[in-house]
């Protein structure tokens, strides 16, 4: 559920402020949230599930603007020469 709540909220931090601000903050909060012990399970998966909605969007802001860069936006899908028909 937090993950679900948080998302959102990470991605429009990570259009405004890029894709470092929000994963460090995701990371530290998710690592936050590894404790052990029955008590601290649930507040432990809130925080976790917190700091990967941070997370998320940012890794795949930066994943898709390293993978997609219009120099390689030009490239073919596969470098085989197509199949001939008959």
């Amino acid at each position: 559920m937090p993950l679900a709540v948080m998302a959102p909220v990470g991605g429009r931090i990570t259009s405004r402020f890029g894709p470092r601000l929000p994963g460090a903050a995701g990371l530290l909060v998710a690592a936050s949230g590894a404790h052990s012990g029955y008590a601290d399970l649930l507040p432990a998966f809130l925080l976790w599930g917190i700091g990967c909605g941070l997370l998320t969007p940012a890794v795949v802001a930066a994943a898709i603007a390293t993978a997609f860069t219009p120099s390689r936006s030009a490239r073919p899908a596969s470098t085989r020469p197509p199949r001939r028909r008959r």
